[in-house]
């Protein structure tokens, strides 16, 4: 096993699935950019999909965006994760693309093997690592591995398990406007600490390794925190939870504008404010903000970090 490092400098991009397969591509797109235009070699995993054809898809989809070569490694088993050949070839490539289906089907089989440490080590080196919907959702330890609907945040809408750990500073989930996920980001947030990225469809979270976000795509990041700041509470959007599905402001003024309504609303009396969720959580301290298109956002230096959190080995356990 190899040692816990500090942030690798190796962009991760976890997508909120569904991203477009055709016309622009601009999520795709980008994913090949970064990995190197022309130079790209992109590794695709497409292990957490039961369709036989899922890796050939996309090794036809980098081809058609420019990529050198793209190939899909069939990782079947935890005997598969332990071959050579395969840890050379995640080695080798410039970019690495994990696909939808199940996340804890892709964890079974590549936590704590030698090829799971070869994904690590590739990131650590500079390597970008993509992963749509399941493969999203991986980056995470722990990760979301199930849960509830809906956007009023309660107890027990939130399943974690053990994930990968490429973007252990963060927990991150997908399809998430589109399948109303808020609820269980939050209570997962607040379960472990730290903040929550949810991607929705056709559209990329760039988590670079200086902290920034950038958002890629026709939807929406949402971002998740607990503590101060200027995004707006969550406890005043939930007076009016369909503002969360919205198109993000695209203005400065526009956002300062939102979390200032959003801000007075929240600080309408307790009573009102107690039909909103479950206080068992404490959503009083929960700060919501989305992002669009092409917008960038730094978060405090604390937050910002990807990889291995400090004293763990990558992909470790951490308890609950």
């Amino acid at each position: 096993m190899i040692d816990p490092l500090d942030a690798p400098p190796g962009p991760l991009m976890p997508i909120g699935g569904a991203e477009a397969k055709d016309g622009a591509m601009s999520v795709l797109a980008r994913f090949v950019e970064l990995a190197g235009g022309a130079a790209a070699e992109i590794a695709i995993v497409p292990t957490a999909s039961r369709l036989r054809d899922t890796g050939l898809r996309y090794e036809e989809l980098f081809a058609a965006l420019g990529a050198r070569t793209a190939r899909s490694l069939r990782f079947r088993s935890r005997h598969d994760a332990e071959q050579k050949t395969l840890r050379a070839a995640l080695a080798g490539a410039s970019g690495i693309f994990l696909t939808g289906g199940n996340q804890s089907r892709l964890t079974r089989v590549l936590r704590d093997t030698p090829c799971g440490d070869a994904l690590l080590e590739a990131n650590r080196r500079g390597v970008i690592v993509a992963g749509t919907s399941a493969g999203a959702a991986v980056m995470s330890d722990p990760m979301i591995a199930s849960g509830s609907a809906g956007l009023r945040p309660r107890r027990g809408m939130v399943t974690l398990e053990p994930g990968l750990g490429l973007a252990a500073h963060w927990v991150v989930d997908q399809h998430f406007g589109q399948r109303r996920r808020l609820g269980r980001l939050v209570e997962a947030v607040l379960a472990l600490g730290r903040p929550g990225l949810g991607v929705d469809e056709d559209t990329a979270a760039v988590l670079h390794a200086d902290g920034s976000v950038e958002v890629v795509g026709s939807g929406a990041v949402t971002l998740v925190r607990a503590g101060a700041g200027r995004a707006a509470n969550l406890l005043a959007l939930l007076d009016d939870p369909e503002t969360l599905l919205r198109p993000p402001p695209r203005t400065s003024r526009e956002r300062d504008e939102a979390c200032v309504n959003a801000d007075r609303r929240g600080r309408e009396p307790r009573a009102r404010r107690e039909r909103a969720g479950d206080h068992d959580l404490d959503l009083a301290s929960v700060r919501v903000e989305r992002l669009g298109h092409g917008e960038l956002r730094r978060p405090s230096v604390e937050h910002a970090r990807v990889g291995p959190r400090e004293g763990e080995r990558p992909g470790g356990r951490r308890e609950r």
